[in-house]
């Protein structure tokens, strides 16, 4: 069995018996040193205890406790271990100070021999326990510094994400003659599952894209990423008019997700739409996606209701076609359900009541007027805290003027 180390660092004053046969008593190795002689400033993690115990033997306590507390810390920080700081005297033990923090340092006076032996002894029996302390602060120092460096390039990870979610999005929005068409994007975290997308498709047509895949995240936002070059009619022996119908374009994403599913998210929500300017005419299709809300010119907005499936479940899904000519003040609005989610945590649904009768979307009505899409966004910012989104939220507005 290794012998325990003492150190005892004499400040003002020198051994006396009752030290010296305490310690004979509990063979251990002595290092004597002077207080002045206190190390350089060393961190825990710098060096290993050389000590079990330390015995600072002063004829002044109170000096310990005033000047020179800062080389005692030196002492306690570079070779942690249980100290005691014995006086000569029977009195004149100072307060703890509290600077001292949870250091294992403690006060004595005038201590007899045996006294003293079992105080070194305890104090000697402790230093196991305070080793075993040490490292495990190590350890979770270690842990900490590895779980720090994994954060930071998480983060890096997650910008990249943002990124290119944002090159995905489309740069502008198609300015269309005597219609106005405005956009609201919210994500509900750093990056979403919702991804728009606006193609031309002749001069006189132009397609809208909306999806929305399974939960949000960066796992939704890489579903997202892999639906929409699908939804973006590659040129073949069909003409455009056929590569670009609703119920095609969707019958397709519905065979690609079938065929090439994603271990942690399967399935999407999606509209396909074709708008023709001149005539104020749409044509779309939804898979899954919230039945979009139309706003007739001077009166209540209504749902349009189509069947389709969401998209990557059902191998032999339907869509359905809604066609709808816009006249002058009409507009109609395409959604994901995190609009819904929205609406229904800031006004208690009555039982029976759509989306399109709540007071919000009334106060919607005049949406189709230019900048209307403005408020819906300032009221998803002002109020992102109290609806507590869990979902992302996009809306596109098609309006004529």
């Amino acid at each position: 069995m290794r012998r325990p180390r003492i150190q005892i660092v004499l400040d003002e004053t020198d051994l006396t018996d009752d030290v010296t046969c305490a310690v004979s008593l509990l063979d251990a190795e002595v290092d004597v040193t002077p207080f002045l002689a206190a190390p350089s400033n060393a961190s825990r993690s710098e060096i290993e205890p050389l000590h079990e115990a330390r015995l600072l033997l002063t004829g002044n306590p109170g000096g310990v406790t005033n000047g020179k507390l800062e080389r005692l810390l030196r002492w306690v920080d570079a070779d942690p271990c249980a100290t005691l700081i014995l006086s000569k005297t029977s009195s004149g033990i100072p307060d703890r100070p509290e600077s001292l923090g949870d250091r294992p340092i403690e006060f004595a006076a005038a201590l007899s021999r045996d006294a003293l032996f079992g105080r070194l002894s305890a104090m000697c029996g402790f230093a196991g326990r305070l080793e075993s302390m040490r490292r495990e602060i190590e350890v979770l120092r270690r842990r900490e510094q590895q779980e720090q460096a994994t954060l930071s390039r998480l983060s890096m990870q997650l910008s990249d994400a943002k990124r290119l979610q944002r090159e995905l999005l489309p740069p502008s929005v198609p300015v269309v003659e005597d219609f106005d068409i405005q956009v609201v994007y919210q994500p509900a975290e750093e990056v979403g599952g919702d991804l728009y997308d606006f193609t031309r498709i002749s001069d006189d047509r132009v397609a809208l894209a909306l999806t929305d895949a399974t939960g949000h995240g960066l796992s939704a936002a890489m579903l997202s990423a892999f639906v929409r070059p699908m939804l973006q009619p590659k040129s073949g022996d069909e003409d455009a008019a056929s590569r670009h119908s609703p119920e095609r374009v969707l019958s397709r994403l519905n065979k690609n997700l079938l065929r090439h599913p994603l271990p942690s998210c399967e399935f999407t929500a999606a509209l396909y739409a074709v708008f023709e300017p001149s005539t104020g005419t749409l044509r779309w299709a939804r898979a899954g996606a919230p039945y979009p809300v139309y706003f007739p010119e001077g009166d209540r907005p209504r749902r349009i209701c189509s069947e389709g499936p969401l998209a990557g479940i059902c191998p032999q899904a339907r869509y359905d076609v809604v066609e709808l000519t816009l006249m002058p003040g009409d507009a109609v609005l395409f959604f994901t359900d995190g609009l819904e989610q929205a609406l229904d945590r800031r006004e208690t649904l009555r039982q029976g009541e759509r989306m399109q009768s709540t007071d919000w979307m009334e106060s919607l009505r005049g949406i189709r007027r230019a900048g209307g899409m403005d408020e819906l966004r300032d009221r998803l910012v002002r109020e992102r805290e109290a609806l507590r989104l869990q979902d992302d939220v996009t809306a596109i507005l098609v309006a004529a003027k």
